[in-house]
């Protein structure tokens, strides 16, 4: 190879250019370049460039870049980006943006954004919106809005707006409204 040169022992190998240099080692391998960095061994893989950096082992995979950093192990796996936030993990993933945060576990999952914040377990549902509110348990189910209320549940049925409002049990139906 041109303009390269070449150094062997016992350990290790060497091998640079007017591009590159690669180390090989019992240990490890490293390759660098004008544009990236590449280290190699038995226990991580690690890449950098101007573009991004990625780290590799067995118990974990980290990746940064302009635009994001990713983090993965065995226990959670995070992604970091100028729009978002991933954590997810045996127990939750959590996803946080300019628009919305969602947050899951075993036992809820909840979403926000500008719009409407939800949540969900295993005994109530939640959704909230600049329009309205609903929320639902296996008691009853309430939705709110700028027109009216709704409630039901296993005894009774409720709504409310700006017109009227509607009560319905098992025991009776109650209608009232501007006109009646």
């Amino acid at each position: 190879m041109a303009n390269s040169v070449w150094l062997k022992s016992a350990d290790s190998v060497v091998l640079k250019s007017a591009d590159s240099v690669v180390l090989i080692s019992p240990d490890y391998v490293v390759l660098k370049s004008a544009d990236s960095v590449v280290i190699k061994s038995a226990d991580y893989v690690m890449l950098k460039s101007a573009d991004y950096v990625m780290l590799k082992s067995a118990d974990y995979v980290m990746l940064k870049s302009p635009d994001y950093v990713m983090l993965k192990s065995p226990d959670y796996v995070m992604l970091k980006s100028p729009d978002y936030v991933v954590l997810t993990s045996p127990d939750y993933v959590m996803l946080k943006s300019s628009d919305y945060v969602m947050l899951k576990s075993p036992d809820y999952v909840m979403l926000k954004s500008p719009d409407y914040v939800m949540l969900k377990s295993p005994d109530y549902v939640m959704l909230t919106s600049h329009d309205y509110v609903m929320l639902k348990s296996p008691d009853y189910v309430m939705l709110k809005s700028p027109d009216y209320v709704m409630l039901k549940s296993p005894d009774y049925v409720m709504l409310k707006s700006p017109d009227y409002v509607m009560l319905k049990s098992p025991d009776y139906v109650m209608l009232k409204s501007p006109d009646y």
